[in-house]
């Protein structure tokens, strides 16, 4: 597997950016998908200077926005449904409530979709067609829970991952973390793509540097519920160039905000 990385590469590339493309991987490489930390191995191997970005980075990021949210009226209690003091938090449970709250601090992307008026288009002619709808477009957003559902989702350690697979719609990579969030106490966690299960264990940093890695590795866009969050993740935690990447004012208020004292 580490010699032909590159090779790996190639052929991705050739399938990458579409769903449709994405699922032909796992027949052509399946050993990226059953066998684990491929992934990750594939990603330092390709950016050896990003490897440990996460480990070294994120313990300090989080805490920074914890830190941020609660300047922002943003009560993790409330939001989350843990009722871990704040005096009790530790480094781990900072890591991974900060990331939860990433939906709370940063709004949603916006998009536009194509509707139709309940007026309708009426011509001045005596033909008897029916008149046709007036097509427009109108602008959603996704609701904060759909936004953190599309970068980690909690369920019961009682639960079947085949079962979270099966109701998976969402193809873009996010994680599956079992356990209670009433103390934070996570058994396992894994990394969902598409109709797979990466196990990551009972470490979050695992599971987020790994969660990370895979948008670079599959070339996969962020989902559109989470592209904010993820754009501060991927350019201000991770450090990627922007000059391929227009950042929304934002993403880049927030960067400031805490990169800056990072």
């Amino acid at each position: 597997m580490k010699s032909t990385v590159f090779m790996r590469r190639t052929v991705i590339r050739k399938f990458g950016e579409t769903l449709v493309g994405f699922r032909k991987i796992p027949s052509i490489i399946p050993r990226l998908f059953d066998m684990e930390g491929m992934i990750v191995q594939d990603f330092n191997a390709r950016h050896p200077f990003l490897s440990l970005i996460v480990y070294d980075r994120w313990p300090a990021v989080s805490k920074l926005l914890l830190r941020y949210a609660e300047e922002s009226g943003i009560d993790y209690g409330k939001k989350l449904g843990v009722k871990i003091p704040r005096c009790d938090l530790s480094d781990d449970h900072i890591a991974i409530i900060a990331y939860s709250l990433l939906p709370y601090i940063l709004p949603s992307w916006a998009r536009k979709i194509a509707s139709f008026d309940d007026s309708t288009v009426q011509d001045d002619s005596t033909d008897s067609t029916p008149p046709k709808p007036k097509r427009s477009r109108k602008t959603v957003k996704a609701s904060d829970l759909d936004s953190r559902n599309s970068l980690i989702v909690f369920r019961s350690k009682n639960t079947h991952v085949a079962d979270v697979l099966k109701e998976n719609v969402n193809a873009a990579p996010h994680i599956l973390a079992l356990g209670s969030t009433f103390d934070l106490k996570i058994e396992d966690y894994f990394v969902i793509i598409d109709k797979y299960a990466i196990p990551c264990g009972s470490s979050f940093l695992i599971a987020l540097d790994t969660c990370l890695k895979s948008f670079t590795v599959f070339y996969l866009p962020p989902p559109v519920e989470s592209k904010n969050l993820w754009l501060f993740v991927i350019h201000g935690v991770a450090g990627k160039p922007t000059s391929n990447v227009i950042l929304t004012p934002i993403v880049q208020a927030l960067i400031g905000q805490i990169m800056s004292r990072f």
